[in-house]
């Protein structure tokens, strides 16, 4: 109600736009009926799902695969997000006819029986995800939604944490993290890519749906401080903060392995100071 009062004042002919996912928030902000969006018609689902599913994204001369195609893109409610990672999950696997109906009777049978069935397809691609692209993909969830991630700081993270396995073919660590980092982005786990004047990738963002998938498959183990004690337990290894972590001075029963201040400086921070003090696990001080 605040907010509605600062935007009422706005210039003669001016418009705001207010988008939610909450009926209750629509209805106390509109000044007009609120529009509620449809998802996409079958006919522009099955163009986009051929798009991220097939090579090239031209559809395969193989009636009986797009057949099963088209009742797996029935089951996304005419997403895009979910038609676009569960299309990138069958792209990834390579998978043949015999795979995709398995996949279709077996694993989306399972997600019939969801309440939130588009939750469930994203967590589909987290489950399929090799064990060391699934800690890189948590990792991310230490940090605020919406946030900006640059792809060589993420990897230098990732390195940090021991998460990136050495290559068979004596590639260097960077080399294999950007494989890593490729891999999520293929399979529409990150998004909204920005290039160098390479053409290479500098950044990306994170959808907020997929950063909830990454905050509830992290279950305990991460967490970001709020000032408030029951943010953190005694499973929590993984810490990030905006603010001040005085809450440490107090504090010894934590077994904490990584803490990120984000917008902060490393160096010379008083906050900082004492946390291997208290946290004799401590292993690296990140911003």
């Amino acid at each position: 109600l605040k907010l509605k009062s600062l935007v009422m004042e706005g210039g003669k002919g001016s418009i705001i736009i207010v988008t939610t996912r909450s009926r209750t928030v629509a209805k106390i902000m509109a000044t007009h009926p609120p529009i509620f969006l449809k998802g996409l018609d079958l006919e522009r689902s099955l163009k986009l799902f051929s798009h991220v599913a097939f090579d090239g994204g031209k559809e395969p001369n193989d009636r009986e695969l797009l057949a099963i195609g088209r009742d797996i893109v029935k089951k996304c409610a005419g997403v895009p997000l979910a038609i676009r990672t569960i299309g990138s999950l069958l792209y990834s696997r390579n998978l043949g006819r015999s795979d995709w109906l398995y996949f279709k009777e077996v694993e989306f049978s399972q997600i019939d029986l969801q309440k939130d069935k588009i939750f469930a397809i994203l967590k589909l691609s987290y489950d399929h995800l090799p064990s060391f692209l699934k800690q890189c993909f948590a990792y991310c969830s230490l940090f605020p939604k919406g946030f900006e991630f640059d792809k060589k700081t993420l990897i230098q993270l990732w390195l940090a944490e021991g998460f990136i396995r050495p290559s068979n073919d004596n590639r260097c660590e960077e080399n294999v993290g950007h494989e890593y980092f490729m891999n999520l982005l293929l399979m529409s786990l990150f998004q909204e890519v920005t290039t160098d004047d390479y053409g290479d990738i500098s950044t990306c963002k994170m959808h907020y749906l997929i950063h909830d998938l990454a905050q509830l498959v992290v279950g305990k183990e991460y967490a970001i401080f709020e000032g408030k004690k029951e943010n953190l337990g005694n499973r929590t290894r993984y810490l990030s903060s905006r603010t001040s972590l005085h809450f440490a001075k107090t504090s010894s029963s934590y077994k904490l392995r990584t803490v990120i201040v984000l917008q902060q400086p490393l160096y010379g921070s008083k906050n900082l100071d004492p946390l291997h003090v208290h946290f004799p696990f401590l292993l690296s001080l990140k911003c």
